[in-house]
């Protein structure tokens, strides 16, 4: 028989219980309500802390259902248990109190480490029952809202994808069209440079010519880029379009493959264009050695489909590729042997200035560390894991402890998560996946090598801020040897 139940059946047959086994059962049943208590408690401060935290919020609503959902069951278990035990000690300490005089109730009161006096446990016990019944509204209330977010997601997931994938696109097309005009005018600066220098140097004037030819060969990809990657744009809005007619018209769309395949069966290119972007492809692999999307294998993927159809009738060629295209020999083969011609050392030089213009431009927009005694928008719950103060800052702002090893070591030597700065399992972290803001910021760049390899870690134990001078150190050294 369930222990709750044994002494009011022991009452019912005429058997009363010991004196020294009614204590017992006073003693321990006190024991679990106070713990129940305490563990009310904390339910209340983990869900003060879930509804601030943004990996909550703006988490996804199926995350957000589940997680609402054991909370709530914690909440409703710790109430349950509680009234249970309350309406057990009453019983119980009624019996006692009729069995034994008032004189070793009372010194049996005072052995108790916590509270044991009737009058005290229960108003204590009702009400932590109140708070957790109100605690336990609010949760339903989230949880409904958790649910309706589930429900209205299913519509809205595809469309969403499809605009940020839109945007994606667009800020690329942007990059691109900027690098287009970048090497525009180098290609020009190194026209007129040949050109001057053609009747002095012989051999200067060849190695101008090839870079020139290199960098046409560039321009003429990178425009090939933006093509596609406009036509890409296009598909993707005419995918939204089309989604939203399919939800509410029931018109059926065809699919992006369908499309592409049209769009590339009616494309024409000259045999020469052909050879120029083959070139391209294959002088741009040899400079890329990780990229941080698919872009290539998609330009490689286009360049096959143009030389599909590099047999057909060309078309006449805009102006702007006349422009861009106008000095570059007819042979088809002179870019690919004059390339070859070039030596070592002038590839190296062009190497360590292609690297230094990418790591100016990497120093120019390099993530820094905001310092400071207090945050704006900073909870009042949030507590540094440095300084140890409450509500006044992050643990990224700091200013006890500034440098991400050092941070490191203290959050290694105390114990703490290196994901979320709290004591729980590193293996079992749910901030695990989340990925450090600092090195996102200089991944798939020439500086990528700077992030630490560590598995994972929280913004504020990142070192990318604290290596602003290793890149300038690296930009000095690359300017000696231009120099040199």
């Amino acid at each position: 028989m369930d222990e709750d139940l044994a002494n009011p059946s022991n009452g019912r047959k005429g058997k009363e219980p010991t004196t020294s086994c009614l204590e017992n059962n006073l003693t321990l049943t006190l024991d679990g309500l106070h713990r129940q208590v305490d563990t009310a408690a904390t339910i209340r401060v983990d869900w003060a802390h879930m509804k601030g935290d943004p990996a909550f919020t703006f988490g996804n609503p199926e995350e957000q259902v589940i997680i609402v959902n054991r909370i709530l069951r914690a909440a409703s278990v710790a109430k349950e248990k509680i009234v249970r035990l309350a309406s057990s000690y009453l019983l119980a300490n009624k019996w006692y109190a009729a069995q034994v005089d008032s004189a070793r109730l009372s010194e049996w009161s005072q052995v108790q480490q916590k509270t044991a006096d009737i009058s005290e446990v229960m108003p204590m016990a009702n009400e932590e029952a109140k708070r957790l019944s109100t605690l336990i509204k609010e949760i339903e209330n989230e949880l409904q809202k958790a649910e309706k977010n589930v429900y209205e997601a299913k519509f809205h997931d595809k469309t969403e994808l499809y605009k940020r994938v839109a945007y994606t696109l667009q800020n690329r097309l942007q990059e691109q069209q900027q690098d287009i005009h970048a090497l525009t005018l180098q290609v020009r600066e190194l026209e007129s440079k040949a050109q001057a220098k053609k009747t002095d140097n012989g051999e200067m004037t060849d190695t101008m010519e090839n870079t020139t030819a290199s960098k046409q060969m560039q321009l003429t990809g990178l425009q090939v880029q933006v093509e596609c990657e406009t036509r890409r744009v296009q598909q993707v809005y005419s995918g939204c379009d089309d989604k939203f007619e399919q939800d509410h018209g029931g018109q059926k769309e065809r699919s992006d493959f369908e499309r592409e395949t049209e769009e590339c069966h009616q494309r024409h290119v000259s045999p020469y264009h052909q050879q120029v972007y083959d070139d391209y492809y294959h002088e741009s692999r040899r400079k890329s050695t990780e990229g941080p999307i698919s872009d290539p294998d998609y330009f490689e993927q286009m360049i096959a489909e143009v030389k599909t159809y590099s047999e057909d009738e060309p078309e006449p060629m805009d102006e702007d590729h006349d422009l861009v295209l106008e000095n570059i020999s007819s042979d088809e083969g002179d870019a690919r042997d004059n390339n070859e011609e070039i030596n070592d050392e002038t590839w190296r030089r062009r190497r360590l200035r292609e690297d230094l213009l990418q790591m100016e431009n990497v120093l120019q927009n390099f993530p820094f560390r905001k310092i400071g005694e207090s945050s704006r928008g900073v909870e009042s719950w949030v507590k540094c894991a440095f300084c140890r103060r409450v509500g006044q800052h992050c643990s990224d702002s700091s200013s006890e402890v500034t440098y991400g090893d050092e941070r490191y070591n203290i959050v290694r030597h105390g114990g703490l998560c290196k994901h979320c700065l709290d004591q729980c399992p590193p293996d079992k972290c749910k901030f695990k996946p989340r990925r450090c803001w600092y090195c996102e910021r200089i991944r798939g760049i020439i500086a990528e090598d700077i992030m630490p390899d560590d598995g994972g870690h929280h913004r504020a134990l990142c070192n990318v801020p604290n290596a602003r001078n290793t890149l300038r150190r690296r930009i000095e050294d690359i300017r000696r040897q231009l120099n040199g």
